[in-house]
């Protein structure tokens, strides 16, 4: 088994609504939706304090960073991972009549609300809410998951308590209700990911207190709480080794940082969907697909952070295919930091002149007014 799919799909997205409505408008009846002023607000349960809040900042900076670069038109890097990605040519030409420009303003906004994200102390008032509870024991006494009471009004054959799948259950605490099963985290599984979309019920609109829109997502104890054979990091910066070239599955070593499943689940609020897993698959979809995956989306969000990071995906179309990294130093960071009078970037003694080793890689050349020599 793979370092990725070791490691990928090890959190439970206990339930989501489709999309904010204070985002969204429609145009012209059948048109996609398109972004309008939107306040998306999120709370961390008392289980995630201390544990996700470095993978959540990075999540919505990725998000920021990805819609940033894909509106940029002088940015060739985030058009050829587009084109990578979602089997269209980067357009920017903002007609919505033209279905393929329809695709990459919904990307571009699902980016950009997710990048808009504001923590809120009150539970009540977020439109996603996170547990790190590894959802508990569903079902047991003051557990927040419970099943749905059967409806007497049904013939006893279709009542929930009759159901062997497609059991309906409700989170007693934030009022959701949908269809699951609780396998990832209760069961210790590391390879499925639970998600199911659902029309807000009249009943479940009786809760004046709660955002009217609203979604939860379970990170599960096999991600936190990995042990030395299961290695998990909060973010880019915690890998390892930073030469990224080197890492042993490739792009797909990004499924065990939180903030790339964070930044996966939370594209689902924004009606994204599970249609494949990992890199190669991602890159294989067809365009009407790719739009609503969730992967696509943070794979995205991971190379425009990678880019800032002075790295990309090969050239190669054999080793982009299976996303392999190589060092670029022509891409530039935004808002460098400038080195200090005297300061020196760490050398090697490789290195003569004013060059230095930067994260292992070639020696590279600096500018000398840039490190004040």
């Amino acid at each position: 088994m793979s370092f990725h799919s070791k490691f990928r799909n090890i959190l439970l997205l206990s339930s989501l609504v489709p999309l904010l409505a204070s985002a969204v408008a429609e145009q012209n009846g059948n048109q996609k939706r398109q972004v309008a002023e939107a306040e998306f607000t999120y709370w961390l349960h008392e289980t995630c304090m201390g544990r996700i809040e470095d993978s959540v900042a990075e999540a919505i900076e990725m998000a920021s960073r990805a819609a940033a670069r894909l509106q940029d038109g002088e940015d060739t890097l985030a058009a050829r991972y587009y084109e990578l990605l979602y089997k269209a040519p980067r357009q920017l030409s903002g007609d919505p009549n033209d279905p393929i420009m329809q695709d990459e303003l919904d990307i571009t906004n699902t980016l950009q609300i997710i990048s808009q994200a504001t923590s809120v102390d009150e539970r009540e008032e977020a439109n996603v809410r996170f547990y790190c509870d590894n959802d508990g024991t569903p079902g047991a006494t003051g557990a927040r998951w419970q099943k749905v009471p059967d409806n007497m009004s049904l013939p006893a054959r279709y009542r929930n308590s009759r159901r062997q799948d497609n059991i309906e259950w409700q989170d007693v605490v934030n009022h959701i209700r949908a269809e699951l099963t609780f396998e990832t985290c209760g069961g210790g599984m590391q390879g499925h990911t639970e998600g199911f979309k659902h029309q807000p019920r009249s009943n479940e609109n009786d809760w004046p207190n709660e955002a009217e829109m609203r979604f939860v997502i379970t990170i599960c104890n096999l991600q936190l709480n990995a042990g030395t054979d299961r290695p998990n990091y909060a973010r880019i910066a915690d890998l390892p080794d930073a030469n990224f070239a080197a890492l042993p599955d490739h792009m797909d070593a990004f499924g065990a940082v939180t903030s790339m499943v964070i930044l996966h689940e939370l594209s689902h609020a924004i009606k994204r969907e599970d249609h494949v897993y990992f890199w190669s698959p991602s890159t294989r979809l067809s365009r009407e697909k790719a739009v609503y995956n969730a992967d696509s989306m943070a794979f995205f969000g991971v190379l425009s952070k990678l880019a800032d990071l002075q790295w990309r995906i090969s050239d190669v179309p054999a080793d982009a295919a299976v996303g392999i990294l190589v060092r670029d130093f022509s891409l530039v960071p935004p808002n460098p930091r400038k080195l200090s009078a005297g300061e020196l970037p760490k050398r090697n003694s490789g290195c003569v002149g004013n060059k230095a080793m930067v994260h292992g890689e070639d020696c590279r050349v600096f500018d000398r007014k840039e490190i004040g020599a």
